[in-house]
């Protein structure tokens, strides 16, 4: 880190950027770059758009996926998938993936597939309340549905990834302040996700997930306001939750995913707690 004075063109105010940087990244007079900025924090990046190839060395999917995924959360915006082995059926499953990826094909060729990835710049708060809304939306079918559908969750959770996937990529393309909190929220609240979906399976008593949809409830309203005495106080109800669920649960793998529900929840209120005070200097309980 190096320390730089401000100077003032006119209206404006000005800072030099450190050469290196400059040379690195191929940024020269006339060069454009993008200036993001949240609370005290300024971001300078190039405008360019960021290029990554693959190559596998044989026609494995899960590899493949995984390696489209890491692209898309890393930011990057065109992606060169090269496969040796890619045949129709491998190359059909790849399209269909990158569908959800939000990848659309540019080029192809005998063993290789060239995608641009399209980007929508949400805003990362309102992800992080839709995921959160989500997992109030699973934890009711528990209750309001006739009869449980753990394929329906499945999909609902698959959801949840996705939003999970667009905060990591805005926070890589668009760096910020609060964007280590961002990420660390919408992990906390996928794994709680992931977890409900785990119960559907279980059949869980419907006292245990009253129980839960409580705490899911009393959650949710934490996470909409901005203050800090409310989200100590979801904290400490918790251990009483988790008595509750204990007296409630069947067996122990019931009790496990339920626990783990609180864990996460409790995680994502701590990280609220951080942002908080991030964002005011004075907190008073």
């Amino acid at each position: 880190m190096e320390t730089r004075r401000i100077f003032r063109i006119r209206e404006s105010y000005a800072v030099f950027l450190p050469k290196a940087w400059c040379e690195k990244n191929s940024v020269g007079e006339r060069s454009e770059v993008n200036v993001m900025w949240e609370e005290d924090v300024v971001v300078v990046k190039p405008a360019k758009p960021r290029s990554f190839t693959a190559r596998v060395s044989s026609p494995n999917i899960d590899v493949v996926v995984k390696l489209l995924m890491a692209a898309l959360v890393s930011g990057y915006d065109e992606v060169r998938l090269e496969v040796k082995g890619l045949d129709l059926g491998l190359r059909h499953k790849i399209m269909s993936v990158a569908r959800g990826l939000y990848m659309l094909p540019m080029e192809e060729g005998p063993d290789y597939i060239v995608f641009r990835v399209e980007d929508v710049k949400f805003d990362r708060e309102k992800l992080i309340s839709r995921m959160v809304s989500t997992l109030a939306f699973m934890i009711d079918h528990l209750i309001t549905a006739p009869k449980v559908d753990p394929s329906l969750l499945e999909s609902v959770d698959d959801e949840v990834d996705r939003y999970r996937h667009m905060i990591e990529r805005l926070c890589h393309k668009y760096p910020t302040g609060l964007c280590a909190s961002h990420v660390q929220l919408a992990r906390y609240v996928e794994r709680a996700a992931d977890h409900i979906v785990e119960l559907a399976r279980l059949e869980p008593p419907r006292e245990l997930v009253e129980a839960l949809r409580g705490a899911v409830a009393e959650f949710v309203k934490t996470s909409s306001v901005d203050d800090v005495r409310s989200v100590f106080a979801f904290i400490e109800t918790t251990d009483k939750i988790r008595f509750l669920l204990r007296q409630l649960a069947r067996d122990e793998i019931t009790m496990l995913h339920a626990d783990r529900v609180i864990d996460y929840l409790t995680n994502a209120a701590e990280v609220y707690i951080d942002m908080i005070t991030r964002r005011s200097p004075v907190v008073e309980i």
